[in-house]
């Protein structure tokens, strides 16, 4: 008898809040910011035919299609992508142009990859001009950082490039990040 009140109450408070519940959850990710979702990217480049000892300029355009200030933290970097399957990765600092470095602690092991932070005003765009030389680039499926110039890893070919930002300030219900990429056009290009 005595379960069966337990059990009664217990029914009867959890019909009076299931309701809140879902307004709880939306509760949660309503004030977070949805930034990939407010984002326009694109790029072009000076020249379609890339060669060794001539400069690869690629320029980035971020346009915040929200009307809310935002700022855009991530990780930035350029992918090639081969015609056949191979493709070959170079992240890139965006506040200087040089190729992105691990950073490694005291503690030994491996480096973190630090996040860059690009702020947009509301339905403003950002305009960046990289040289491509400058950075370090490996196959994107390899357990080494990028550690070579392009030229050293890159076979000639014909490639897509696009421009791609890795951000995980959008969280999901259970206030876990969710990764979101956000790409670019895509651009074909030529390496002699």
């Amino acid at each position: 008898m005595r379960i069966a009140r337990v059990l009664q109450t217990f029914c009867a408070v959890w019909v009076m809040l299931s309701p809140c519940l879902p307004f709880e959850l939306h509760a949660q990710t309503e004030g977070k910011k949805y930034v990939a979702d407010s984002i326009h990217c694109s790029i072009e480049v000076e020249a379609e035919t890339w060669s060794q000892g001539r400069p690869i300029g690629v320029f980035v355009q971020l346009k915040n299609v929200s009307d809310k200030d935002l700022d855009l933290l991530g990780i930035y970097t350029f992918e090639l992508r081969g015609v056949p399957t191979m493709s070959y990765w170079g992240p890139v600092d965006v506040q200087s142009g040089k190729p992105l470095q691990l950073v490694y602690g005291d503690s030994g092991g491996g480096g973190r990859v630090p996040k860059g932070v690009i702020h947009l005003g509301a339905s403003d765009t950002k305009s960046m001009r990289f040289d491509l030389r400058n950075l370090l680039w490996n196959q994107t499926l390899s357990s080494r950082w990028p550690h070579q110039s392009l030229f050293e890893v890159v076979p000639t070919g014909p490639y897509d490039l696009i421009f791609k930002v890795e951000t995980d300030q959008r969280v999901n219900a259970d206030n876990n990040p969710d990764v979101i990429h956000i790409s670019s056009n895509s651009v074909r290009i030529v390496i002699e």
